[in-house]
């Protein structure tokens, strides 16, 4: 309402006696709001209301010393006003402003739900079309851009005009529609159109059945721990925050005309319920792909299930070796186990050049996966395995297998000696004689029954000869017990840790036993803080990990902008998995839509052509990691990174090419 309005409603009212003073005050207020200037008009106001009676004008200065209040920006002194205007006076003509003001105050601060009942109410009761139009502005502002769509249903259900339902109705038609909840969408939008066929507001919903009526729809299903009869919102966060990002990337897909609607079932983090999921998806004809579960032995338990059914399935996150291998529709999109240890064994050879390898790691948990897988490519690739040392998850001692290593060491780089303190046969000194071994310098070893070492023996070439001639050499280390002198002959020591808890008692253990090696470790060390906690020990170490983001990287700078826009939250670790795994599946079923990616006589969207599609993705770019899946089927791409001088940066995306 213009502030013009009250100069025309302030009659005297019945019981209130009329006040020149006040009126001449009042009018003065409203000429100085009219002019901007706001804070002598907000004086002149609350001047009238402390200064006189009740009068002709009471109300109006009320409501316009809260508009002077929002115009100068203090929101919470005019909310307050306007809430003990509205609480004392219930029958004042202008009530209908009060909300409006009231409406635009919250706004400004942020309370979105607030706002959106304030300006429902004056939708839904003034009859001025202008204030009308400002408000179902606000209410399609507000339902679009801010609310969630499980913040709009309520509005929805309590809605009570017509134009209100319209507008609260398509705004949520909208926010399922792009998080693939298609089905519930056009059910709505049919109602409304329905019941309200003659109202302009309609046209939108109009517009967005029809397009969602005339796109071919992809259709997903969704197994997640969702744990929706679980009290406790913290086991449901993984399962919810997973599902978010799913749903924003198939709102951006309905963004680009392509149809999308998402069925999800709860697993319960149960591998018999997940079974059970997967095989109700299953039996749905028009689904095209599966997303999830997400934990291993979910998805060993309805692998086998999907895959007789001949339909995608993919986990966003299972990581234990030998699930994909269940068939040609399993999809990890998660490295396993066997890659990880294979990635960092090529990564330190290719990469580093490094030669020579210390292995220490967990023997009762999945580190002793990666430490098996590290071993053997790196053997396979023609490095040296100092040693393999193991130990019980929750071990805080390390020294018995560090000392080990440090034996093995010195062994390592000790010169072989030939040794005199057995009976040598004749044959064997002749052969030495014939090498050139001066004959007293052989009495001499062999009455003292000493040790030399082959090369001082025989030379350079020593030890080679020596095997030729067939003469046994030994190695030996002394000093086992003094930690002063460093070992360097172990290019790099292999730690695919348990838990980020065993960060600072290895790294200071390796440090004490003076080890002068490079680290090189599993995601479980990407841990900011105990990294930066044992930095003189851990400056400096490489580990893999299948999540990174940058966060000076554009693309996940207007992600998260456009997430947080969206649905009024930040995007988490888990929201990116879910995003990502999403997105390719999407993508894959968009390429299956084309003839060249097609089986003869296949429908161009069908199950076979996205599983198709999957198998031949390569190097796919998400936001936590590359995915590129191998002949396997597992996703064959890590995040090689570094943690130094107090930050952790990324060396590169490696993908284990297959060979």
């Amino acid at each position: 309402l213009s502030f013009y309005s009250f100069l025309q409603w302030a009659p005297a009212q019945v019981g209130i006696r009329y006040n020149e003073e006040a009126e001449e005050a009042f009018r003065d207020g409203v000429a100085r709001f009219a002019s901007e200037d706001f804070e002598g008009a907000y004086s002149k106001f609350a001047h009238l209301l402390s200064s006189f009676p009740r009068n002709q004008r009471t109300s109006a200065a009320c409501v316009m010393a809260a508009k002077a209040l929002y115009r100068l920006k203090r929101f919470e002194s005019s909310i307050r006003l306007l809430e003990e205007f509205l609480r004392t006076q219930p029958s004042s003509r202008y009530l209908v402003d009060a909300h409006f003001t009231l409406a635009t105050n919250y706004y400004a601060l942020g309370r979105h739900d607030q706002s959106m009942a304030e300006f429902l109410k004056v939708l839904e009761s003034t009859e001025d079309a202008t204030l009308k139009e400002k408000a179902e502005h606000f209410v399609t502002l507000l339902g679009n851009k801010y609310l969630s769509g499980t913040a709009l249903k309520p509005f929805l259900d309590r809605a009570a005009s017509a134009t209100a339902r319209i507008l609260l109705g398509t705004a949520l038609a909208e926010k399922w529609t792009a998080g693939g909840r298609t089905e519930e969408a056009r059910s709505i939008l049919r109602s409304l159109i329905q019941q309200y066929p003659n109202f302009a507001q309609v046209v939108r919903a109009r517009a967005l059945l029809k397009k969602l009526e005339t796109v071919r729809t992809i259709k997903l299903g969704l197994v997640l721990p969702l744990f929706s009869k679980s009290s406790d919102a913290s086991v449901r966060l993984i399962g919810e925050e997973i599902r978010r990002g799913m749903e924003f990337a198939a709102g951006e897909f309905q963004t680009a005309g392509v149809g999308v609607e998402l069925v999800a079932l709860d697993s319960e983090g149960d591998p018999a319920v997940a079974a059970s999921a997967v095989d109700a998806l299953t039996k749905d004809k028009e689904l095209n792909a599966i997303l999830g579960p997400i934990y291993s032995a979910e998805v060993s338990a309805a692998a086998k299930i999907a895959n007789q059914a001949g339909i995608p399935l993919v986990s966003p996150t299972a990581n234990a070796n030998g699930l994909a291998s269940v068939g040609s529709y399993i999809f990890q999109a998660n490295p396993d186990y066997s890659i990880r240890g294979k990635a960092m064994a090529r990564y330190a050879l290719e990469q580093l050049g490094m030669r020579s390898f210390g292995v220490l790691a967990p023997i009762d948990s999945y580190g002793r996966y990666m430490a098996e897988s590290f071993v053997e490519e790196a053997g396979r690739l023609g490095a040296k395995i100092i040693g393999v040392e193991w130990y019980e998850k929750g071990t805080t001692d390390f020294g018995e297998q560090l000392m080990r290593f440090r034996k093995a060491a010195k062994l390592e780089i000790a010169d072989p000696l030939v040794s005199f303190s057995r009976k040598i046969p004749q044959a064997e000194i002749q052969k030495l004689v014939a090498r050139g071994v001066p004959r007293e310098l052989l009495d001499s070893l062999i009455a003292a029954r000493g040790k030399i070492s082959v090369y001082a023996l025989l030379g350079s070439d020593g030890k080679r000869i020596a095997d030729s001639l067939h003469i046994p050499t030994v190695k030996e280390v002394s000093d086992l017990d003094t930690l002063e002198i460093p070992i360097k002959s172990i290019d790099a020591f292999y730690l695919p840790i348990a838990s980020a808890e065993e960060i600072g008692i290895l790294s200071a253990q390796l440090a004490y036993h003076n080890f002068k090696t490079q680290l090189l470790g599993s995601g479980d060390w990407y841990n900011l803080d105990e990294l930066e906690d044992n930095r003189r020990y851990t400056d400096g170490i490489i580990f893999d990990s299948d999540t990174y983001v940058d966060p000076a990287d554009s693309a996940y700078l207007e992600f998260y902008d456009r997430f947080l826009q969206r649905t009024n939250t930040r995007p988490t670790k888990n929201t990116l998995l879910g995003y990502d795994s999403a997105r390719l599946v999407l993508t894959a079923a968009v390429q299956s839509m084309t003839a060249s990616l097609t089986p003869p006589n296949t429908p161009a969207l069908s199950r076979e052509g996205v599983a198709m599609a999957l198998r031949s993705s390569r190097a796919y770019r998400g936001l936590h990691s590359v995915i590129s899946f191998s002949r396997g089927r597992v996703n064959a791409a890590l995040n090689i990174l570094q943690y130094k001088g107090g930050a952790v940066r990324k060396l590169c995306d490696f993908i284990v090419q297959e060979e």
